[in-house]
């Protein structure tokens, strides 16, 4: 029965990097899956009739629209137009967990008359930071405030890993019989 230590040895980046990736994956889905473009089609008609999806050519109609935070957790949900002929009044909008916000749209209908689609995207962003500086965010870029929501959590976690085992070699004994 003898004891032979091996000399194997990992990098704690690679430690480090696997356990970012893995908090990383779930972060993202978060924000990822209940993100999207949404259609809403209008009618572009000399017609009177009380349908708000009937508008007079080169007018428009101001209607809510709503989006719910499926999250357990606080979301920042930024609306705003995703085809011409649409105005979002609050772009930037808080919900807790499990709310719906509201915010006002304003829909423009074409001098010429038929059936036209118009269309919203709603994207959602962990909170974070304050809710203006994740629009601001977004203005420049999506991925621009995906990055930084997702690096304002990841960064505690790295740190205190640095901390913890430190940015060294870490030594893997295998003991044979």
């Amino acid at each position: 029965m003898s004891r032979s230590p091996s000399r194997d040895v990992i990098d704690s980046r690679l430690i480090l990097a696997i356990v970012v990736l893995m908090l990383t994956l779930p972060l993202l889905s978060i924000t990822a899956l209940p993100s999207g473009t949404s259609e809403l089609a209008i009618e572009s008609s000399t017609a009177v009739t009380d349908n708000p999806a009937v508008i007079a050519p080169g007018n428009y109609t101001e209607t809510n629209t709503t989006v719910e935070n499926p999250q357990l957790f606080p979301m920042v949900i930024i609306v705003e137009p995703a085809s011409e002929g649409l105005d979002v009044s609050d772009r930037v909008l808080s919900a807790g967990g499990g709310e719906t916000v509201t915010t006002e749209i304003r829909i423009w209908a074409p001098e010429k008359t038929g059936r036209y689609v118009r269309s919203r995207s709603v994207s959602f962003y962990i909170h974070v930071l304050p809710a203006n500086v994740i629009g601001a965010l977004h203005s420049i870029h999506p991925i621009v405030a995906l990055t930084a929501t997702t690096g304002v959590i990841l960064l505690p976690v790295v740190v205190l890993f640095l901390l913890v085992v430190g940015n060294r070699k870490i030594a893997l004994r295998e003991v044979s019989r």
